[in-house]
């Protein structure tokens, strides 16, 4: 008697929580939330003075790049060794 069991496929349900898991990881990395923090809230004039910090400040300081653009004067990455993104 042999085992039919098919470890690459994928039933429907398997791939919407894959689909829903990936959605919400990629919802709070730093970039997209902080892309999303300054859509929603008013911004103050420029320039700015940018300080990330923490594992994911690399990319919340690009998040911020890409919703101040030319306003970011000046900015500031403290994070852990080997955390920063290409």
């Amino acid at each position: 008697m042999t085992s039919k069991t098919n470890t690459t496929y994928k039933s429907p349900p398997n791939e919407l929580l894959e689909r829903l898991w990936l959605h919400g990881v990629e919802s709070v990395r730093g970039r997209a939330s902080v892309t999303r923090f300054f859509q929603d809230n008013e911004k103050s004039e420029m320039p700015y003075s940018v300080v990330a910090l923490g594992k994911a400040a690399a990319d919340m300081m690009l998040g911020a790049i890409d919703s101040l653009g030319s306003g970011v004067q000046s900015g500031l990455v403290l994070t852990k060794y080997d955390h920063l993104s290409d």
